[in-house]
């Protein structure tokens, strides 16, 4: 028979050392509170294009409407301006090879901007197959032009 009692006298606790998983633990933490000064978040402010207040005095300010097109094709229309603007009301920039010509829509734009300086709202209607970049740049664009209350409208094609 073998006996027990040999083992019955050892001492049955089990201490775990933590102090490598904490110093592990204190470096990850660091590690993470160094990095996030880092992280640059961009946010763009815009509002919410149906349900807005109407402006105070009755009259609409000048806007211009972007709708961007399944094939690439940007409508811009004014809206709401004076009859003295010499431009055409509605301005066609048509897609190159599928994609959208953004040196063309940036003239439009500056030249818009230099026409009708009171001009600082604009609409951005995108269709379902436009690419969220798209809304970006072009959101950008009127922020560049000085355009400081931009709606992005729902979904309008399919």
């Amino acid at each position: 028979m073998i006996s027990t009692e040999g083992n019955s006298n050892r001492d049955q606790t089990f201490e775990l050392n933590l102090v490598p998983f904490i110093d592990v633990l204190s470096t990850c933490i660091c590690f993470l509170l160094m990095t996030a000064i880092w992280i640059n978040v961009g946010v763009l402010n815009v509002s919410q294009a149906l349900g807005s207040e109407a402006p105070p005095g009755g009259k609409n300010p000048p806007s211009v409407i972007a709708d961007i097109k399944n094939d690439g094709t940007i409508q811009l229309s004014l809206k709401d301006v004076s009859a003295r603007v010499k431009k055409p009301v509605a301005y066609d920039v048509a897609a190159q090879n599928g994609r959208i010509d953004w040196e063309r829509v940036e003239a439009y734009v500056a030249t818009l901007q230099a026409n009708i300086p009171d001009l600082k709202t604009a609409l951005v209607m995108p269709s379902s197959h436009t690419k969220y970049e798209d809304v970006i740049r072009i959101m950008d664009l009127f922020k560049k032009s000085k355009i400081t209350d931009i709606g992005l409208a729902p979904l309008t094609g399919t």
